[in-house]
Protein backbone atom coordinates (compact mmCIF):
# COMPACT_ATOMS: atom_id res chain seq x y z
CA UNK A 1 0.00 0.00 0.00
CA UNK A 2 1.13 3.25 -1.49
CA UNK A 3 -0.19 6.73 0.62
CA UNK A 4 2.21 9.78 0.53
CA UNK A 5 5.95 9.07 0.21
CA UNK A 6 5.64 5.78 2.34
CA UNK A 7 4.95 2.42 1.25
CA UNK A 8 3.77 -0.67 3.44
CA UNK A 9 3.92 -4.17 2.44
CA UNK A 10 1.60 -7.30 4.15
CA UNK A 11 1.99 -10.33 3.99
CA UNK A 12 -0.98 -12.90 4.41
CA UNK A 13 -0.54 -14.73 7.54
CA UNK A 14 2.46 -13.01 8.14
CA UNK A 15 3.31 -11.30 11.23
CA UNK A 16 5.94 -9.66 9.06
CA UNK A 17 5.56 -5.97 7.54
CA UNK A 18 8.20 -3.80 5.40
CA UNK A 19 7.26 -0.01 5.96
CA UNK A 20 9.66 2.12 3.85
CA UNK A 21 11.87 -1.01 3.33
CA UNK A 22 12.55 -1.34 6.87
CA UNK A 23 11.10 -4.75 8.40
CA UNK A 24 9.17 -4.91 11.69
CA UNK A 25 6.75 -7.74 13.09
CA UNK A 26 3.14 -6.91 13.98
CA UNK A 27 0.91 -8.68 16.99
CA UNK A 28 -1.01 -9.73 14.32
CA UNK A 29 -1.26 -10.90 10.88
CA UNK A 30 -4.12 -9.91 7.61
CA UNK A 31 -5.81 -12.82 6.44
CA UNK A 32 -7.69 -13.28 2.80
CA UNK A 33 -11.22 -13.28 3.05
CA UNK A 34 -13.59 -14.13 -0.25
CA UNK A 35 -10.65 -12.68 -2.61
CA UNK A 36 -10.05 -9.38 -0.30
CA UNK A 37 -7.20 -8.42 2.24
CA UNK A 38 -8.53 -7.56 5.63
CA UNK A 39 -5.02 -5.99 7.55
CA UNK A 40 -5.04 -4.47 10.74
CA UNK A 41 -6.23 -0.86 10.14
CA UNK A 42 -4.22 0.37 13.80
CA UNK A 43 -1.07 -1.15 12.28
CA UNK A 44 -1.40 0.55 9.19
CA UNK A 45 -2.00 3.76 10.09
CA UNK A 46 0.33 4.26 12.12
CA UNK A 47 3.31 2.87 10.02
CA UNK A 48 1.52 5.32 7.32
CA UNK A 49 1.59 8.22 9.50
CA UNK A 50 -2.23 8.91 9.88
CA UNK A 51 -3.44 10.28 12.91
CA UNK A 52 -6.19 7.83 14.45
CA UNK A 53 -8.54 8.01 17.34
CA UNK A 54 -10.90 5.28 19.08
CA UNK A 55 -13.28 6.73 20.97
CA UNK A 56 -14.31 3.82 23.17
CA UNK A 57 -17.32 5.13 24.51
CA UNK A 58 -19.48 5.73 21.29
CA UNK A 59 -17.47 2.82 19.72
CA UNK A 60 -16.18 5.26 16.89
CA UNK A 61 -12.80 4.84 14.71
CA UNK A 62 -11.89 7.91 13.46
CA UNK A 63 -8.89 8.94 10.58
CA UNK A 64 -7.76 12.79 10.31
CA UNK A 65 -5.50 14.89 9.08
CA UNK A 66 -4.54 16.74 6.23
CA UNK A 67 -2.65 13.96 4.33
CA UNK A 68 -6.24 12.29 4.27
CA UNK A 69 -7.36 14.84 2.15
CA UNK A 70 -4.42 14.66 -0.87
CA UNK A 71 -5.70 11.67 -2.43
CA UNK A 72 -6.95 12.36 -5.79
CA UNK A 73 -10.31 11.50 -5.08
CA UNK A 74 -10.75 13.43 -1.33
CA UNK A 75 -8.81 16.37 -3.49
CA UNK A 76 -11.64 16.28 -5.73
CA UNK A 77 -14.17 16.25 -2.75
CA UNK A 78 -12.14 19.49 -1.32
CA UNK A 79 -12.26 21.12 -4.78
CA UNK A 80 -16.38 21.22 -4.51
CA UNK A 81 -16.62 22.60 -0.60
CA UNK A 82 -13.83 25.90 -1.19
CA UNK A 83 -15.81 27.32 2.06
CA UNK A 84 -13.75 29.84 4.69
CA UNK A 85 -13.39 27.83 7.37
CA UNK A 86 -12.89 29.04 11.05
CA UNK A 87 -12.49 26.26 13.04
CA UNK A 88 -11.78 22.29 11.38
CA UNK A 89 -12.42 20.74 14.75
CA UNK A 90 -15.77 22.50 16.09
CA UNK A 91 -18.00 19.02 16.52
CA UNK A 92 -17.35 15.76 18.02
CA UNK A 93 -19.29 12.81 16.32
CA UNK A 94 -20.78 10.76 18.77
CA UNK A 95 -22.84 8.21 16.70
CA UNK A 96 -24.49 7.71 13.32
CA UNK A 97 -27.02 5.25 11.49
CA UNK A 98 -26.69 4.47 7.73
CA UNK A 99 -29.81 2.85 6.08
CA UNK A 100 -29.80 2.22 1.97
CA UNK A 101 -32.96 2.04 0.79
CA UNK A 102 -33.85 0.91 -2.83
CA UNK A 103 -34.51 4.49 -4.12
CA UNK A 104 -32.75 6.61 -1.16
CA UNK A 105 -29.45 6.77 1.19
CA UNK A 106 -30.89 7.99 4.91
CA UNK A 107 -28.10 9.23 7.20
CA UNK A 108 -29.02 10.18 11.07
CA UNK A 109 -26.03 11.26 13.09
CA UNK A 110 -25.30 13.40 16.14
CA UNK A 111 -22.46 15.35 16.87
CA UNK A 112 -22.07 17.20 20.18
CA UNK A 113 -20.04 21.17 19.73
CA UNK A 114 -16.76 21.27 21.26
CA UNK A 115 -15.68 24.39 21.06
CA UNK A 116 -16.17 25.47 24.49
CA UNK A 117 -19.15 28.06 23.60
CA UNK A 118 -22.07 29.02 22.18
CA UNK A 119 -21.80 29.30 17.94
CA UNK A 120 -23.99 32.27 16.80
CA UNK A 121 -26.31 31.12 13.85
CA UNK A 122 -25.05 31.25 10.33
CA UNK A 123 -21.44 29.49 11.30
CA UNK A 124 -22.00 26.12 12.34
CA UNK A 125 -21.02 23.49 9.08
CA UNK A 126 -22.07 19.66 10.03
CA UNK A 127 -20.99 18.83 6.72
CA UNK A 128 -21.61 15.69 5.52
CA UNK A 129 -20.16 13.96 1.75
CA UNK A 130 -21.35 10.73 0.56
CA UNK A 131 -19.08 9.30 -2.37
CA UNK A 132 -19.91 6.65 -4.42
CA UNK A 133 -17.97 4.03 -6.21
CA UNK A 134 -18.29 5.51 -10.16
CA UNK A 135 -16.51 9.09 -8.59
CA UNK A 136 -19.96 10.66 -8.36
CA UNK A 137 -20.63 12.78 -4.66
CA UNK A 138 -23.46 14.26 -3.14
CA UNK A 139 -23.43 16.77 -0.62
CA UNK A 140 -25.86 18.64 1.60
CA UNK A 141 -27.32 22.34 0.27
CA UNK A 142 -24.31 24.88 1.18
CA UNK A 143 -27.04 27.71 1.19
CA UNK A 144 -28.92 25.87 4.43
CA UNK A 145 -30.28 27.68 7.01
CA UNK A 146 -27.23 27.37 9.83
CA UNK A 147 -28.51 27.48 13.73
CA UNK A 148 -27.14 28.84 16.91
CA UNK A 149 -25.60 25.69 19.06
CA UNK A 150 -25.35 25.98 22.42
CA UNK A 151 -21.77 25.52 24.46
CA UNK A 152 -21.69 21.23 24.21
CA UNK A 153 -24.80 21.38 22.88
CA UNK A 154 -25.46 17.53 21.13
CA UNK A 155 -27.46 18.20 18.20
CA UNK A 156 -29.01 15.58 16.16
CA UNK A 157 -29.47 15.34 12.49
CA UNK A 158 -31.15 13.36 10.03
CA UNK A 159 -30.84 13.75 6.00
CA UNK A 160 -32.62 11.15 3.01
CA UNK A 161 -30.24 11.47 -0.78
CA UNK A 162 -31.72 9.49 -3.82
CA UNK A 163 -29.81 6.62 -4.55
CA UNK A 164 -27.67 7.51 -7.73
CA UNK A 165 -27.52 5.09 -10.31
CA UNK A 166 -27.38 4.50 -14.12
CA UNK A 167 -29.71 2.69 -16.60
CA UNK A 168 -28.40 -0.64 -18.60
CA UNK A 169 -30.11 -2.36 -20.70
CA UNK A 170 -33.71 -1.12 -19.10
CA UNK A 171 -32.33 -1.95 -15.92
CA UNK A 172 -31.52 0.87 -13.15
CA UNK A 173 -28.19 0.00 -11.53
CA UNK A 174 -27.40 1.45 -8.24
CA UNK A 175 -24.27 2.89 -7.59
CA UNK A 176 -22.29 1.72 -4.33
CA UNK A 177 -22.28 4.25 -1.59
CA UNK A 178 -17.95 4.23 -0.71
CA UNK A 179 -17.36 6.77 1.71
CA UNK A 180 -19.19 9.03 3.91
CA UNK A 181 -17.02 11.81 4.80
CA UNK A 182 -17.99 13.95 8.42
CA UNK A 183 -17.03 17.46 8.81
CA UNK A 184 -17.82 19.21 12.02
CA UNK A 185 -16.70 22.73 12.06
CA UNK A 186 -17.46 26.24 11.85
CA UNK A 187 -17.28 28.64 9.12
CA UNK A 188 -15.71 32.58 9.02
CA UNK A 189 -18.12 35.09 9.17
Amino acid sequence: MQFGSHQVKFKINSTEIVTDSSTSMMDTFPVLNKNAMFVPLGVLTTQLIIHQEWDQQNKLYSLSGKELMKTPMMENVEDLDKVPVDNENAFHLLSYKLTLEKEKVNLTFTAKNITGKKLDEGIEDLNTTFIFNNGSTAIEDRNRKRPSIEKDEIVTRSKDIPYPGTIENKKIIREKLEYILFKGRTLKR
